[in-house]
C-alpha cells in the first residue's frame, strides 16, 4: 500500500499514538475510513456516468435498463429527439415565465408596501390632528381659567392680622408690587 513496508506503517502508527492518544485513535482511523468509503463510492459512481453518458449513451437501453430517459432524449429509435434549437426555445420560455412569475411577485410585494406606507401615513396624519384637537383644547380651557381666576396684580394682598381673624378684611384691592402702609412701618 502506497510503497509503504511494514516496518514503515510500524512507525507511524506509533507516531499517532503518542501524538493523539490511544483514546482518539479508533475515532480518527473510523473517520479516515469513512472518507476513504466515500471517496470510492464517488470515484465508482462518476467511472459509471461516463461509461454510460459519455462513451456509451444508448447502449444500457437497448439491453433492457429501466433508468428513465433524460430530457431530451427519445427512448424509442421512432421519436425524434429534441434538437439544439428546440431545446433552446424551451429554455427560453421557461426563463421568460419564471422572470414573468418573479415580476408578478415583485410587484405584488411592492403593493403590499405601499399599501402599509399609506396605512402608515393615514395613522400619523390621524394622530397628529388628534393631538393638535387635545392641545387646542388645553389651550381653550387654560384661557376659561384664568378668565375665571383673577390676574395676580388684581388679587387680594392679605396681611398677617387679615389671615389670623384679628383685623377685619379690607374690600378694597391692592396692588402686589407696592407693599402695604404696614409692611412699610414694620410692624
Amino acid at each position: 500500500m502506497f510503497g509503504i513496508g511494514g516496518f514503515e506503517l510500524f512507525i507511524i502508527l506509533l507516531f499517532g499514538f503518542l501524538v493523539f492518544g490511544p483514546d482518539k485513535l479508533p475515532d480518527i482511523a473510523r473517520t479516515i475510513g469513512a472518507a476513504i468509503g466515500k471517496f470510492r463510492k464517488a470515484q465508482e459512481e462518476m467511472n459509471a456516468v461516463i461509461k454510460n453518458e459519455v462513451l456509451d449513451p444508448d447502449a444500457g437501453r437497448a439491453s433492457g435498463d429501466a433508468r428513465p430517459a433524460r430530457p431530451g432524449r427519445s427512448s424509442s429509435p421512432s421519436q425524434p429527439q429534441e434538437t439544439f434549437a428546440q431545446r433552446k426555445a424551451r429554455y427560453d420560455r421557461e426563463r421568460a415565465e419564471r422572470e414573468q412569475r418573479e415580476q408578478i411577485q415583485a410587484n405584488r410585494e411592492q403593493m403590499k408596501r405601499d399599501a402599509a406606507k399609506a396605512r402608515d401615513e393615514r395613522l400619523a396624519k390621524a394622530k397628529a390632528q388628534e393631538e393638535q384637537q387635545a392641545a387646542s383644547e388645553q389651550a381653550a380651557s387654560r384661557e376659561s381659567s384664568q378668565q375665571r381666576e383673577p390676574s395676580a396684580s388684581a388679587r387680594q394682598v392679605l396681611s398677617a392680622d387679615e389671615l389670623f381673624g384679628n383685623k377685619p378684611l379690607a374690600t378694597h384691592v391692592q396692588n402686589t408690587s407696592q407693599p402695604t402702609t404696614e409692611e412699610k412701618g414694620g410692624a
